[in-house]
């Protein structure tokens, strides 16, 4: 096996991304102290293994069952809708759980809205794009069986899948 060849475009890239790093960690040690900063680098390192270790998995699983139940036609928009659906939770958790609010209970600002109501409308938005998307997908692929099947003619195949 041969060792990767970098180019300049990896080293910028490498390089802004480490200045970037930096100056959040830099940051972070200025607004909470060492201790404080080493116990985020402790959450986000066992966040990292609860992904690798239990939602890839999870989501391995579910898209081997999604291919194996599903037909065709479904599994791409029921797949988008899906992984949206975890995406919009996962962000939202914070808010629905109320976060934040135990800290100042008698600033209404902390929390104003309700974040139910507006979660549910958005996986309501999400589902129906892929209600929709599923709908044209339908009819496409409805349409194209339509057509006549392409014949050979005597000389061999058509000129175009030659």
């Amino acid at each position: 096996m041969t060792a990767p060849q970098y180019g300049p475009r990896f080293w910028i890239a490498l390089a802004l991304g480490g200045a970037v790093i930096a100056f959040g960690v830099t940051g972070l040690i200025a607004d909470v102290g060492v201790r404080s900063a080493a116990d985020v680098a402790v959450w986000l390192g066992a966040a990292n293994v609860v992904d690798d270790l239990l939602l890839a998995p999870l989501a391995c699983v579910a898209g081997a069952a999604l291919a194996y139940l599903l037909p065709e036609p479904w599994r791409a928009p029921v797949r988008a809708a899906l992984i949206t659906s975890a995406v919009v939770l996962i962000v939202a958790f914070p808010a629905l759980r109320g976060f934040g609010r135990d800290q100042v209970p008698d600033n209404q600002s902390v929390d104003p809205l309700n974040y139910a109501t507006a979660t549910v409308t958005v996986l309501a938005a999400v589902w129906a794009g892929a209600a929709a998307w599923l709908i044209v997908r339908l009819v496409t692929s409805a349409r194209g069986r339509r057509r006549p099947p392409i014949r050979a003619t005597p000389g061999g195949p058509p000129p175009s899948r030659r």
